[in-house]
């Protein structure tokens, strides 16, 4: 199965593709999909649910931000301007996605 010319030109596409999202800048990671998904919990949802819970409180500039305020600041507009179809769609396909909020 893996010696005919359908897989090897299968292959031949997937590695065209991948190579696009490593010549801008992409790095890929070997891994299963029960870890990317644990990984993707713990990192994009919960980005995201922390941008879209403080994007709530109105937070604005202020005289006196420091560089951590400033660093709230640009996660609120980053996760707030991405679809919210996109942040339900990390908590809704990721069972890892409630593990997450309980931990908080």
């Amino acid at each position: 199965h893996e010696n005919t010319d359908a897989h090897s030109e299968g292959m031949d596409r997937i590695e065209r593709f991948l190579s696009i999202w490593e010549e801008e800048g992409c790095r890929m990671v070997s891994m299963s999909c029960s870890e990317h998904d644990a990984h993707a919990a713990n990192s994009q949802f919960l980005t995201h649910l922390m941008g879209r819970i403080l994007g709530e409180q109105r937070l604005a500039s202020t005289p006196i931000d420091t560089k951590g305020f400033e660093s709230v600041l640009k996660l609120v507009e980053s996760t707030t301007a991405d679809s919210f179809d996109l942040f339900y769609g990390l908590y809704k396909y990721n069972q890892n996605s409630m593990k997450t909020i309980l931990k908080l």
